[in-house]
């Protein structure tokens, strides 16, 4: 009789860990969460001319997103070639988007600031090697195809290119 009682109760608990594997698997499948997207909130175009909110920043660094940080005032005379180079760049073959993974890669951060004739310029991305690039940004006083490019081979995750 204590056999056939050991045995009832060994059954009951192979059924409750079996089926308690069995709830747990579909109960997660209700909360599925999708990876390295970006809320739907922040516009995500390659070229925006307002200064990002501190939240929208670190969402899009977080989530892969490679920020170049363009600044310049009224008075700048080489300011518009600079912008050209920084678009081109975007809009390379180089630097389009390689997998089905993210939509952009990169955004630029067009903010016109004063009536200055200088401008400042920026790339922040979490893939900047912490080492090298403290604060995982990298600033550049001359705006070149080759230095922006050199830098953001090192920023983009995706790319196949470099």
């Amino acid at each position: 009789m204590r056999s056939a009682l050991k045995k009832q109760v060994g059954v009951i608990l192979i059924g409750l860990m079996f089926f308690s594997t069995i709830g747990f698997a579909v109960g997660q499948s209700f909360f599925v969460s999708t990876p390295n997207t970006v809320s739907h909130s922040i516009n995500i175009n390659p070229i925006i001319n307002y200064t990002l909110s501190t939240l929208e920043y670190q969402e899009l660094i977080n989530n892969g997103i490679t920020i170049m940080t363009y600044e310049y005032g009224e008075k700048c005379i080489i300011c518009e070639d600079e912008k050209r180079i920084l678009k081109n760049i975007i809009f390379s073959e180089k630097f389009q988007k390689q997998t089905n993974i993210q939509i952009n890669q990169i955004i630029l951060e067009q903010i016109k600031s004063g009536s200055s004739k200088y401008s400042k310029f920026q790339i922040s991305s979490k893939f900047l090697n912490a080492t090298t690039y403290p604060n995982q940004i990298v600033i550049i006083n001359n705006i070149t195809e080759k230095n922006v490019e050199n830098v953001l081979c090192e920023s983009v995750l995706y790319n196949l290119n470099c």
